[in-house]
């Protein structure tokens, strides 16, 4: 494989890896949460609110480059999950995305929600995450990336904070230096 190719690949990857955090599944099937008490609409939005304020503070992170900040709201068991299928574990997801903050010379962000969902102490989000990142690739050349995702997350209430615990990617465009990319 050509070093071009493989720049270009680092670059799709890590794409793929914002893709699924600001780009990741969090779709639990409405019958795995079965019924429970309606929510009134003062929690829904105070806890609608924190999972935003959460959101932004990972766009921030990664303004910041910094891996550690943009998965603090990440439980240790969280998932997320591709549009083809594939299951991506929080480690395997924190290398991809430490790759991508360590070698991008900047990246930027943005989360917004479309759907919210409360039940009890689990909340169904869906969001459609804007990402742009300059990035080197092995031709030494700043080569510039962006996706726009639409994934479904699920979030869970612990020790009274919403944490992360699911990401699956619905739909997701990228392009590389103004070309679309296609996942094979």
């Amino acid at each position: 494989m050509k070093g071009n190719e493989m720049g270009l690949r680092r670059i799709r990857r890590g794409a793929w890896c914002f893709g699924l955090a600001g780009m990741l599944f969090a779709g639990i099937p409405i019958s795995v949460l079965l019924p429970v008490q309606a929510q009134t609409q003062e929690q829904s939005a105070t806890s609608r609110n924190a999972i935003d304020a959460a959101y932004k503070a990972e766009s921030q992170a990664h303004i910041r480059l910094d891996v550690e900040a943009a998965m603090e709201h990440m439980t240790q068991d969280f998932k997320s999950i591709d549009k083809k299928g594939k299951v991506t574990s929080r480690e395997e997801y924190r290398e991809t995305m430490a790759f991508v903050l360590e070698h991008a010379e900047s990246i930027q962000s943005n989360t917004v929600i479309e759907r919210f969902a409360l039940y009890g102490n689990r909340a169904s989000v869906h969001i459609k995450t804007h990402v742009k990142g300059h990035m080197p690739g092995n031709d030494k050349k700043i080569h510039v990336f962006i996706t726009t995702v639409r994934s479904r997350d699920v979030w869970v209430r612990q020790e009274n904070r919403w944490m992360l615990t699911r990401n699956e990617e619905i739909s997701s465009y990228l392009t590389i230096d103004g070309k679309p990319e296609h996942s094979g």
